[in-house]
């Protein structure tokens, strides 16, 4: 329903600037990226992308199904993300035995905006399957679908070490099993491309992101521009730069020391990964909430847990695209402090995902390594 009423009558945001149905800025670029399929190029040599190999190969799949103009793109692309959307809904249920309904809360307005308008539900929908195969202990589906996650969007190596952690802890030697999966489905996607583009194709779309500062509106950014602002302390962007990704290497070491033996600790300090860089990347792209967005929902032990998930579907919606649009991008006051407001929710989710209560959940279905517990008198 939703995307029937995208490519009908708000196709075209019932002639409002304010993009809050469609947002044709990032699918028009999506259209140039894929076009090597239909124009019969090699990606990354006769066309320029600046996303990963799934991502490129994605972006091409809506021409092999329809006509090139930009219509007929922009509704199979729509059409392929709601699917990805409704596949990461049943996962999320399965997972979720007895509290199947906080599925549905993929379907608050942020995450529906950004999955009908950008590709990250892909990979999001990857990671999830990965957990799933861990908690069943799959670990090579789970290796795979890990491996065409991080080609979708990198993020899911940062992931990779707890995980490993984890098996370790759990059978000592299996570990290499998703390890050796892992590697193997990333040599398989990029080897064509290696070999029609070249090396230094293949490489051209991290060397593009790692060119990227410090974007308004990200915690860094702000940061840096009110220290300078209100008590003259002008930072190197670099050092800025390298402090966040120093503490977003931190929250990742943190998960391995810890030590988990369960899977339920395993998306638990997932969480705590993608949050704490959600918080400390340099990079302002609002779509990312869809990394963490169903980890969260997983990893929800409360009603407050919920009632932070809820703000975070309703406010990141406002921020993006109502505010941004409606009062002029970035520079705007209340962009920033709707952008401190997220900043406060994922600070918060930090710190409760770190602290169990004795309200949590019962265990994730199919975890292992949980024990039952028997009380007495």
């Amino acid at each position: 329903m939703f995307w029937t009423a995208g490519i009908t009558v708000f196709s075209d945001n019932l002639g409002s600037h304010v993009r809050f149905f469609n947002d044709d800025f990032d699918r028009a670029i999506y259209l140039q990226r894929g076009a090597w399929a239909v124009e019969g190029l090699v990606p990354y040599r006769g066309v320029f992308s600046e996303y990963p190999h799934v991502a490129t190969y994605v972006l091409g799949f809506p021409y092999f199904v329809g006509s090139a103009d930009y219509p007929s793109y922009r509704a199979i692309f729509s059409l392929l993300m709601c699917m990805c959307l409704g596949a990461t809904v049943v996962l999320l249920q399965r997972m979720l035995p007895g509290r199947e309904w906080l599925a549905y809360l993929m379907l608050l307005p942020a995450p529906l905006y950004f999955t009908i308008n950008r590709f990250d539900i892909v990979a999001s929908f990857f990671v999830l399957l990965a957990y799933r195969f861990l908690q069943k202990g799959r670990d090579r589906a789970s290796g795979v679908c890990f491996g065409i996650a991080a080609l979708t969007k990198w993020y899911p190596l940062l992931l990779l070490p707890v995980c490993v952690s984890y098996l370790y802890r759990r059978d000592r030697r299996p570990m290499w099993t998703l390890l050796a999966a892992f590697a193997t489905t990333g040599v398989v996607i990029v080897i064509p491309s290696l070999v029609g583009a070249g090396l230094r194709a293949v490489l051209r779309p991290y060397a593009f992101h790692a060119t990227r500062g410090l974007e308004m509106a990200s915690l860094p950014a702000l940061l840096h521009l009110y220290a300078d602002q209100w008590f003259g302390i002008a930072l190197p962007a670099r050092l800025v730069s390298g402090v966040c990704l120093a503490g977003v290497l931190s929250a990742v070491a943190a998960s391995v020391r810890a030590r988990v033996d369960s899977v339920e600790g395993v998306i638990s300090w997932s969480v705590v990964i993608l949050a704490t860089f959600l918080l400390l990347s340099t990079v302002w792209s609002p779509q990312w909430m869809l990394w963490v967005f169903p980890l969260m929902i997983l990893a929800a032990r409360s009603r407050t847990d919920v009632l932070a998930l809820a703000a975070y579907g309703l406010i990141g919606y406002l921020v993006f695209p109502l505010i941004h649009d409606g009062l002029h991008g970035l520079a705007s006051i209340p962009v920033k402090i709707g952008s401190l407001v997220i900043y406060g929710i994922l600070l918060r989710t930090i710190v409760a995902s770190r602290s169990g209560k004795p309200e949590d959940p019962p265990p994730l279905e199919g975890v292992r390594g949980t024990e039952p517990v028997v009380v007495s008198g």
